[in-house]
């Protein structure tokens, strides 16, 4: 068997998943799931790991996005997930640009 890890963009898959399905509520997708679903259509390889790039709410913007995001996070880690934290604007250079504002 090939051991495979499997990198997840959440931001990217949800926002595909929205396009797709046009869904009443906020989507939230388990990448774990997700990463099996994969694993399994491809013959030969097994789930060695999943790694999650997630953006991060500013909490003096969002502190209750920012307090789901983590509560999130902690439920993925727990099942095994690394997860890779950034902020929402995280194409910014936080030298060079002003200050995030609300």
């Amino acid at each position: 068997m090939i051991r495979t890890t499997v990198f997840v963009d959440y931001e990217d898959i949800v926002a595909g998943a929205e396009r797709a399905f046009k869904p009443s509520e906020t989507l939230e997708i388990d990448p774990l799931r997700l990463s099996r679903l994969l694993i399994s259509s491809l013959p030969g390889r097994s789930l060695d790991h999943v790694r999650v790039y997630r953006s991060i709410p500013d909490p003096r913007c969002d502190l209750s996005g920012f307090g789901d995001t983590l509560e999130q996070i902690e439920r993925w880690r727990g099942s095994g997930i690394t997860v890779v934290r950034r902020s929402r604007n995280h194409k910014r250079n936080p030298i060079t640009m002003p200050a995030v504002r609300c």
